[in-house]
């Protein structure tokens, strides 16, 4: 079974609405290191002791997204 790219594009600016909480794409800024991608964005980070990571359907990377951006999500109001 081939691997398939996320399929939701969200634009730079666009919200989403997940676990009862509304998130804001933003630009990722350059990393120097592959491992640190995931570090901002709130899919990546522990939430009360467990990792929240149903992001998979979600394109982030500028390899599968249109605008050819590296985003994050983050947490409306803390952007």
């Amino acid at each position: 079974m081939a691997n398939s790219l996320p399929g939701k594009f969200i634009p730079v600016g666009g919200e989403l609405e997940r676990y009862g909480r509304t998130f804001v794409c933003v630009k990722r800024h350059e990393v120097a290191l592959p491992k640190d991608a995931c570090f901002g964005c709130w899919f990546a980070k522990t939430h009360r002791d467990k990792l929240i990571s149903n992001c998979s359907a979600l394109q982030c990377s500028r390899w599968d997204r249109k605008d050819g951006l590296n985003v994050w999500f983050v947490e409306k109001g803390y952007e």
